[in-house]
This record gives C-alpha cells, sequence and structure tokens, in this order.
C-alpha cells in the first residue's frame, strides 16, 4: 500500500520482474560451468607460471616472457570473470 498525492493509501502491487525463460537459464548454466573450469584452468597456468618465473630468476630474457605471459592470462582471467558475472546475474534474476 502506498500514499496517494491526495495523503490516502492505495493498493497497487509492486513492479514485477520480467521472466527469465528456461532455455536463458539453461544458457546461462553452461556458460558459468565453462568459464568456472576456464577459470581453474588460468588459475593453474598462473600458478605454473609463477614457478618458472622464481626458477627463472637470474635469466632476465626468459623472465621478460614469462612477465608477458602472466599478463596475457591475468588480462584472459579479467574477462573471463567478467563474462561469469554477467552469466550469475541471470541467474539470480
Amino acid at each position: 500500500t502506498r500514499p496517494s498525492s491526495r495523503g490516502t493509501r492505495i493498493n497497487r502491487p509492486a513492479p514485477k520482474r520480467a521472466a527469465t525463460s528456461g532455455s536463458v537459464l539453461k544458457a546461462a548454466r553452461k556458460e558459468v560451468q565453462k568459464l568456472e573450469r576456464e577459470l581453474a584452468d588460468l588459475a593453474e597456468r598462473e600458478r605454473a607460471v609463477h614457478e618458472l618465473i622464481v626458477e627463472a630468476s637470474s635469466d632476465h630474457t626468459r623472465l621478460v616472457d614469462l612477465y608477458a605471459e602472466m599478463t596475457a592470462l591475468q588480462g584472459r582471467r579479467q574477462v573471463a570473470e567478467d563474462a561469469w558475472l554477467e552469466a550469475s546475474e541471470v541467474l539470480e534474476a
């Protein structure tokens, strides 16, 4: 119940959110699962590159390559995380 401009109360239902179709939800669930696997793979690769960085501490040429790879992995992870958030929001709607 909400007050009207005249001070009396009127019954108005709260606005309804648009229902998300079953096919959209299914696609979002599949996307979330795919992205979770991708994020796990990226995290594992980042750990491996980090170990290689530690091992190559005296090889400056190798370090440059490894840091470039790490930067690329972090960029891919950020894109995957953003996509995961978008897909998760569809599931929460």
